[in-house]
């Protein structure tokens, strides 16, 4: 056997691999294909987040989609029994990176916007189902990437006190509405 041919153990890791990336492929896609009605929650927001970028994409895929609607989220914690003003570190963010455009602001300013997409994304999906929410969006993949985005950003940014729980808001401007907002509101997070 030459150095140059490929042994036989790294001919079958490749095929292994590549025969269980195209499974994996056309099994979340099978999934994201079935009535959400089927599936837990997990395995819902698994198969969407998969199959949304691939397949709702429209010419995005090839440049920045222009937002139909402009999203942001709001966030507000209690401690020790009183909450927090409402927090938009979307708008702190922003008003950082204006200051100083060599910092690391306006990746966070993407961080918010992606946490507010992943929301919204769980919004419609709850608009489509028949649970209660309270029932649903404690175990959804979307909510959850909001909480962790609002604990993340309370460690790092508000003064050092301990967090009882948080809430998040939505909201939703249409520009085709003359700038009127939608508020969506969620159910009180408890952090572990």
């Amino acid at each position: 056997m030459s150095h140059k041919e490929p042994s036989i153990l790294f001919k079958k890791s490749v095929f292994f691999i590549g025969t269980s990336v195209f499974l994996l492929h056309f099994f979340l896609i099978a999934l994201h294909c079935l009535p959400d009605e089927y599936l837990s929650e997990r395995w819902n927001s698994y198969a969407h987040y998969y199959s949304y970028p691939v397949f709702h994409q429209g010419w995005g895929l090839f440049a920045p989609e222009p937002q139909r609607k402009y999203k942001r989220m709001e966030l507000r914690y209690a401690s020790e029994g009183a909450w927090s003003e409402w927090q938009h570190p979307e708008q702190w963010s922003e008003d950082a990176h204006f200051t100083w455009r060599l910092g690391p602001w306006s990746k966070v300013y993407h961080v918010n916007q992606g946490a507010a997409f992943h929301l919204w994304q769980e919004q419609d999906r709850f608009e489509k189902q028949s649970k209660m929410a309270e029932d649903y969006f404690p175990y959804s993949m979307g909510y959850g990437v909001a909480a962790h985005y609002a604990q993340e950003y309370a460690y790092h940014c508000l003064e050092n006190r301990p967090i009882d729980s948080l809430q998040v808001v939505l909201i939703i401007l249409d520009p085709k509405e003359n700038g009127k907002e939608q508020r969506l509101e969620y159910p009180t997070f408890i952090p572990e």
